[in-house]
């Protein structure tokens, strides 16, 4: 577990309640994960956990805010969403006894709970509504770092080779002068580019190239 730990009170069923991962659970049920949550405090700008580590349980963001992101396999960082208090981390990678597969950075002073492995797999495969809640949010953050990786791989060799001459600032006509190719061409790959990447225009296609570490990578 990333982050500077300071001592902080114990989470309370009332406080667990607002997260939605523990919606509809009975007062009892509930006090079932109060007896094995423990709380720490992590600083703005501490990490709360880290792309590829084991995690050590569940982790509850009870109070602040956080970022994810994604390395690639340049380590350029790509943020993937904001967490807001109340929310939790790290369920699957509990589950499957996995590595963490984003980076998660406090933006505010944020209070924190863990509920350990053992603690959560126990719990989760006894109340069933917690497993199917976990699979059910997951699917969109998953979406969106498999597109990242499929936007990178869709791209043809020679529109691989355009977008890095964009990331070098190059007009369309230096282009079509370092490719042995038509001005309209490099002017149709430019446009195949942008659609491939969801970018408005070039500029923002060399953001993109920028942001997911597409640089230097082909």
């Amino acid at each position: 577990m990333s982050g500077a730990v300071v001592s902080e009170p114990p989470v309370t069923v009332e406080e667990l309640r607002t997260v939605d991962l523990f919606e509809d659970l009975s007062d009892e049920q509930l006090a079932e994960w109060v007896a094995v949550a423990h709380t720490y405090r992590v600083p703005a700008g501490e990490l709360i956990a880290e792309q590829g580590e084991e995690t050590r349980g569940l982790l509850l963001l009870l109070q602040g805010d956080a970022q994810a992101t994604i390395d690639d396999r340049t380590g350029a960082s790509e943020p993937i969403g904001r967490q807001k208090a109340p929310t939790w981390i790290g369920a699957i990678a509990t589950l499957t006894g996995g590595t963490l597969g984003a980076r998660m950075r406090a933006e505010t002073d944020c209070r924190m709970a863990v509920i350990e492995a053992d603690d959560f797999r126990r719990l989760a495969f006894a109340q069933p509504a917690i497993h199917g809640r976990v699979m059910q949010a997951v699917a969109p953050v998953m979406s969106r770092v498999t597109s990242i990786e499929q936007s990178r791989e869709r791209l043809t060799s020679l529109e691989a080779e355009v977008l890095r001459y964009l990331t070098e600032g190059l007009s369309n006509a230096e282009i079509a002068e370092k490719l042995v190719i038509g001005h309209e061409t490099v002017k149709t790959h430019v446009k195949r580019i942008c659609m491939k990447t969801g970018a408005r225009d070039r500029t923002q296609a060399v953001v993109w190239a920028f942001q997911t570490g597409f640089v230097g990578t082909t």
